[in-house]
């Protein structure tokens, strides 16, 4: 299974590779507890050392969409942010289109 991350480039045009240890890390946790039947929606972790806030969600079981903000700690009920992930992550599995196409209950 390939890895796809995308990172903007620093200030010397190169990637911030520090961080796919973590990435890493929180993709396997995460496929770990769908794997083990725990319903975790959103998961949220700060990384103190990287001073790096991510946000990931399982999108299928073999894909996650993360949002990393860094130099900022953010919370966890951030509402913009968990709407910003909803909206992708149901846009990719297009749930507004399979709902869309369910016949009315009568």
């Amino acid at each position: 299974m390939p890895d796809v991350f995308c990172f903007p480039p620093d200030s010397n045009g190169e990637m911030k590779l520090r961080h796919w240890p973590t990435v890493a890390s929180l993709i396997w946790e995460s496929r770990r507890h769908h794997m083990a039947g725990l319903n975790v929606s959103l998961q949220h972790h700060f990384e103190p050392k990287l001073n790096t806030t991510y946000f990931l969600q399982l999108i299928g079981t073999k894909m996650t969409f993360l949002v990393m903000f860094e130099g900022a700690r953010r919370k966890a009920g951030n509402g913009a942010v968990t709407r910003f992930i909803s909206f992708v992550v149901e846009s990719l599995n297009c749930q507004n289109i399979i709902t869309m196409m369910k016949p009315p209950l009568d």
